[in-house]
Parts: structure tokens; C-alpha cells; sequence
């Protein structure tokens, strides 16, 4: 088994952002969102918006560089989204799209102990 060609990544991604725009019509009108990329790095691609801003967060859709890049960083992407997190009330949420690629570990070492703790502790809830 090798690496996925682009091809199949272009059709990974597009299934991705398909889904995303599915989800963003099935969330109410009051959620914010915020979109962020994680795959070889963490990319800001629309802050919190109200969902019933539909433009906005459709230009955050476009705003995602499809494919994704190599790798995941998952470690970034969960300490990224509790951090944002952080400033957003009770109902607090985060659904992380990935490429499907290997995480991405070349970083300084991590404690995921603490990580998971953080989590534990956060009262967000994680969807990927």
C-alpha cells in the first residue's frame, strides 16, 4: 500500500467538503462555528461565525485548501480547538476533518497525558 494518489485525495476532499456543507445546514441558526484545516499544520480558515451566516461560512468552505496536505496533526488540531474553545460558553463543540493521513509527529514531543486531561476537563465535546 502506498501513498494516495491526488486524484484520490482531490475525491477524499471533496467528500469532505460535501459533508461539511451537509452538516452546516443541519446545525441551528444560533451555533457558531469556526473552521479551521489541520492536516501537515493548523490554518485559520473562518473564526467563530453564526451559522445562520450562511455566506460567511461558505466563504470559510472555500477558503480550505483542497486536498488536504500530508499528515495529520491531531496533537495541534485538539490543543488548537481547546484553546478557541475556550472563549466560547457552554455549548462547545469542535468537529475535526482530517486527510486520513498518518499523524504527523515531527514536531517537540508531546504530552498526551495532559492533552487528554485538557480534554477531559474541558467540557467540549470532539467529532471527527
Amino acid at each position: 500500500a502506498g501513498l494516495p494518489s491526488t486524484s484520490q485525495l482531490q475525491t477524499a476532499g471533496n467528500f469532505q467538503l460535501r459533508a461539511l456543507r451537509t452538516f452546516f445546514q443541519l446545525i441551528g441558526d444560533t451555533a457558531f462555528v469556526a473552521l479551521t484545516q489541520y492536516d501537515n499544520g493548523v490554518r485559520l480558515a473562518r473564526d467563530f461565525t453564526e451559522a445562520r451566516n450562511r455566506d460567511a461560512l461558505q466563504d470559510g468552505i472555500n477558503a480550505l485548501q483542497v486536498p488536504l496536505g500530508t499528515g495529520s496533526s491531531l496533537y495541534d488540531a485538539i490543543d488548537d480547538a481547546l484553546r478557541r474553545l475556550a472563549t466560547q460558553g457552554n455549548r462547545r463543540k469542535a468537529v475535526l476533518l482530517f486527510s486520513g493521513s498518518p499523524n504527523n509527529f515531527d514536531t517537540a514531543p508531546r504530552d498526551l497525558n495532559a492533552l487528554i486531561q485538557r480534554v477531559q476537563t474541558s467540557g467540549a465535546s470532539f467529532f471527527t
